[in-house]
């Protein structure tokens, strides 16, 4: 099953935003509803809703979509959601994606109310039929986990590779973890990490993450440290704690040179709740390795290590509870 997002991930923001670029040039964008993209895209988002407002309230789709994303969002105005809501549900009746990709996020991460995957479904589907490439990512995650609708795996695929060719790295995503986990076809590491390239040179984190530990392994041939380096570096550097701790256990054992110490990546992972981040830097605060000693701090950080009990995979768990025992903890 593919990891569900419960929350609005930074892609769709990101996404949203390019969307308002594109609409912003559009030549069947009349000037003015152009001028309060513009305004809205530069942060004057007063001067934005005060220019979209009286068109939206004509009912053009583009601008009560425009009024609904900064109702959404809080954008110079107090945030109300359920008025976002309303104005998404009139442009989505004229046929408006965005609006309708809008609604079914709105439904699938339960922001407005309690989450609904039926109604999620509902929405995508209208928006992927308009051809919305977001849409289409999330659809095919609707029906590849059976969320509002019969599980359909080779649907999903299929929707994945609309939208993956259509450059969506979130679709991408999936198409390499399906390829890598064999999730209704036959397991292809080289199709696996051809489709994790396209989204991780988009700054996919979690394609970077396993098209490094593709090239670490001897699935597309021999390993190839140096791009395994790239990949993992570039995925901690975008916040991924898994990563975080990958480069700092890779330089550690010496095998890349990084102008961070390895306690830098296991502090950075720890303080980002990972536990095996927590543990390795309680090693290294109970050593003195790349910090002062601090057997106070190693040993609280190892009993959180340690509460967390059957979450942890049998070998850290192991390794936590020899370092508490060394500790005292």
């Amino acid at each position: 099953m593919l990891n569900r997002l419960r929350q609005t991930s930074i892609l769709t923001v990101i996404v949203t935003y390019a969307a308002l670029v594109s609409l912003a040039h559009a030549s069947d964008v009349q000037p003015s509803l152009q001028e309060a993209i513009e305004k809205l895209l530069a942060s004057e988002f007063a001067a934005a809703h005060k220019i979209a407002a009286p068109i939206a309230a004509a009912g053009e789709p583009d601008a009560q979509h425009l009024i609904g994303y900064i109702y959404e969002r809080g954008l110079g105005v107090q945030r109300d959601v359920m008025r976002a809501i309303d104005l998404y549900a009139r442009a989505a009746a004229g046929g408006h994606a965005d609006s309708q990709f809008a609604l079914g996020e709105l439904a699938f991460t339960g922001a407005f109310a309690k989450q609904d995957d039926a109604k999620a479904f509902a929405w995508y589907k209208r928006a992927a039929e308009n051809g919305h490439t977001r849409g289409q990512t999330r659809l095919g995650f609707m029906y590849a986990n059976g969320l509002g609708v019969d599980p359909d795996p080779a649907k999903a695929k299929e929707l994945f590779e609309t939208a993956g060719a259509a450059g969506d790295p979130e679709a991408q995503y999936n198409l390499g973890a399906i390829y890598l986990s064999g999730a209704g076809v036959a397991v292809d590491y080289k199709k696996s990490a051809a489709w994790f390239e396209q989204a991780a040179i988009q700054g996919h984190p979690g394609s970077q993450y396993n098209l490094a530990l593709l090239y670490d392994s001897p699935f597309l041939g021999e390993p190839d440290i140096q791009k395994t380096a790239k990949w993992m570096g570039e995925a901690a550097k975008a916040g991924m704690p898994a990563a975080m701790v990958a480069v700092g256990l890779l330089t550690h054992n010496g095998v890349i040179e990084a102008d961070r110490h390895p306690a830098d990546w296991f502090e950075a992972a720890a303080e980002l709740g990972d536990a095996q981040g927590k543990f390795l830097y309680a090693v290294a605060l109970s050593k003195g390795d790349g910090r002062l000693k601090d057997k106070a701090e190693a040993k609280r950080l190892i009993t959180e290590v340690i509460a967390l009990g059957d979450e942890l995979d049998s070998d850290l768990r192991t390794s936590a509870a020899a370092l508490a025992k060394e500790l005292g903890a």
